[in-house]
């Protein structure tokens, strides 16, 4: 994924854990808190490969 992609992924991961805080409720929203968990901790991997400059960019085929 390129930097722009995982960026663009951050961005939206943030959006869809904020999305999910709001529909938490007091009671019978243990799966809405899993997800939240979930996609928390794939947005700090994502930003741990971003800060380690861990990303891959797509290799193009030259011809000659």
């Amino acid at each position: 994924m390129s930097r722009s992609q995982q960026m663009n992924h951050i961005r939206h991961l943030e959006f869809e854990i904020k999305e999910l805080e709001g529909r938490l409720q007091p009671h019978d929203t243990g799966h809405i808190h899993t997800t939240i968990s979930v996609l928390t901790e794939r947005l700090e991997e994502i930003q741990k490969e971003l800060d380690e400059h861990k990303v891959e960019e797509p290799i193009e085929a030259h011809d000659g």
